[in-house]
């Protein structure tokens, strides 16, 4: 019965009880973006995982025109002294051929940086251990603490950040779709036995993935649309959109956070995720039944959209830009989740602005400190 259907929408349009896909569109138009490049600084986040460090960094210095960046900062979260030292060492090691400062930011600077802000700012003396001081959380996860800092270290200026177990290569999408989606975190999966498999992925080594990242970040959503070359955009493009936050959608929303897709490992600890994947991955996997033994497996996977997608809440990936020329909220400092609940206060302080995933992918490769790169896990089918 599409058509009386139809007909009670255009209805309820018509009285000012809905808004058409047309109408939020249509003031997001794309025009031509603007060319200035404000500072922008990459930083590692790394923890007792030297081979990691070594592997990202050198990739970065490989494939990257560092001299476009203002500086590239090594958070050291690591726990051992040993693997400070050695990851001091990568990066001493490394720093004649980085066209940018490389800085190694470890342990003894962070508590050294902590104590003088205690010192300058002692009224908040509480707020600033509880979000900076690992030593408070001595017998905890801690990553949010060193994503604090790569914040805080990088106030007024655009950033990019890596997590250690990445590979900075820019790999093109196997599931290229024309246009782009709107509120619409949807990460298509495909799996591979071996990521020497991957034969419907490519590299390109003449793309830079960290420039590429932080072409959007500041721009807004019909400057970024133009720079990605959308025509339109597309009516289609609200399809998975929340009808509560659609109108959110306006020509003055900016792109705070931008994200990409990753592939190797999928960076989970069960299959519990398979379950959530979009209805097309689900599709394909009832239909290619060795999709569903290599899932199982735990196995490589190309993890991400089919097409740039716009969103008002960020999820992180594993590089993640930041346009930290505005006030962004900390991370929590402990345990999981803090990705999530970082993206629902950053949509909470900037209620217009808006996270953009690209669909090419960077190599994400689970290590542990002996350089140990294989899957998750392996489970054979009953």
């Amino acid at each position: 019965r599409r058509q009386a259907i139809q007909s009670v929408l255009q209805q309820g349009a018509r009285a000012g009880l809905a808004l058409t896909a047309r109408e939020i569109l249509t003031p997001l138009k794309p025009i031509a973006a603007e060319t200035s490049s404000p500072p922008l600084t990459a930083v590692i986040i790394t923890c007792d995982r030297p081979f990691a460090l070594n592997r990202l960094l050198t990739s970065i210095l490989k494939n990257t025109a560092t001299d476009r960046l203002d500086r590239l900062i090594v958070v050291d979260d690591s726990r051992l002294a040993a693997n400070q030292e050695q990851n001091r060492a990568i990066v001493e090691g490394l720093q004649p051929k980085s066209q940018a400062p490389l800085v190694h930011f470890g342990a003894t600077a962070a508590q050294q940086y902590t104590n003088r802000l205690v010192q300058h700012l002692p009224q908040h003396t509480r707020a600033i251990r509880c979000l900076l001081d690992r030593d408070k959380w001595s017998g905890y996860y801690s990553a949010g603490v060193a994503r604090n800092f790569s914040h805080i270290l990088t106030t007024g200026k655009q950033v990019v950040v890596f997590d250690d177990d990445t590979v900075c290569e820019y790999w093109a999408s196997p599931n290229v779709a024309e246009g782009c989606e709107f509120n619409a975190a949807r990460r298509q999966a495909l799996f591979y036995d071996r990521l020497e498999d991957e034969s419907r992925l490519a590299m390109d080594p003449s793309v830079d993935a960290l420039v590429q990242l932080s072409s959007c970040l500041g721009l807004t959503v019909p400057q970024a649309l133009g720079h990605l070359n959308i025509k339109g955009p597309p009516l289609d493009s609200l399809r998975h959109a929340n009808a509560d936050e659609s109108p959110l959608y306006t020509a003055q929303s900016r792109v705070l956070v931008t994200e990409c897709a990753s592939i190797g490992d999928p960076g989970t600890a069960d299959d519990a995720w398979l379950g959530l994947l979009p209805k097309e991955t689900l599709q394909r996997l009832t239909i290619e039944p060795e999709q569903v033994q290599a899932a199982l497996d735990g196995s490589h996977c190309w993890l991400g959209p089919d097409k740039p997608s716009f969103a008002h809440a960020a999820h992180m990936s594993q590089m993640t830009g930041f346009d930290n020329r505005e006030l962004l909220p900390p991370y929590m400092p402990v345990e999981r989740g803090q990705d999530q609940i970082f993206g629902e206060m950053m949509r909470f302080l900037h209620p217009g602005s808006v996270a953009l995933t690209h669909p090419w992918a960077i190599k994400h490769l689970r290590v542990d400190a002996t350089g140990d790169t294989g899957p998750v896990s392996r489970r054979t089918l009953a």
